[in-house]
């Protein structure tokens, strides 16, 4: 059941993430570039009263949700904070070198 429940919230909140993106605030766009990247390929990160738990066994069922972030962090290559520009070519370089982009 939480298996389930989780990979439901998890298909909610990739797009919500994807809208922070475009956010006015850079730490908004920085805290959704993290969400991103705990996303991402390399393995899953979650939150689970306040331990992180970190596993790669959901990656491949959500790689095709993470790909409708990437062309906005493709604009963030151009924000002008430099945090945000940074963030989003690291997070960009791991979802290319996993082959997503």
């Amino acid at each position: 059941m939480f298996v389930a429940k989780f990979r439901e919230d998890v298909r909610i909140t990739i797009p919500a993430i994807a809208e922070r993106l475009k956010d006015s605030d850079p730490d908004v766009r920085l805290a959704a570039i993290e969400g991103v990247s705990r996303l991402a390929p390399q393995g899953m990160c979650v939150s689970i009263t306040l331990r992180w738990v970190c596993s790669s066994m959901f990656v491949v069922e959500f790689q095709e949700d993470v790909r409708i972030t990437i062309p906005v962090m493709v604009e963030r290559l151009e924000d002008p904070h430099d945090e945000v520009r940074s963030a989003a070519i690291g997070v960009l370089s791991g979802l290319a070198g996993q082959g997503m982009c």
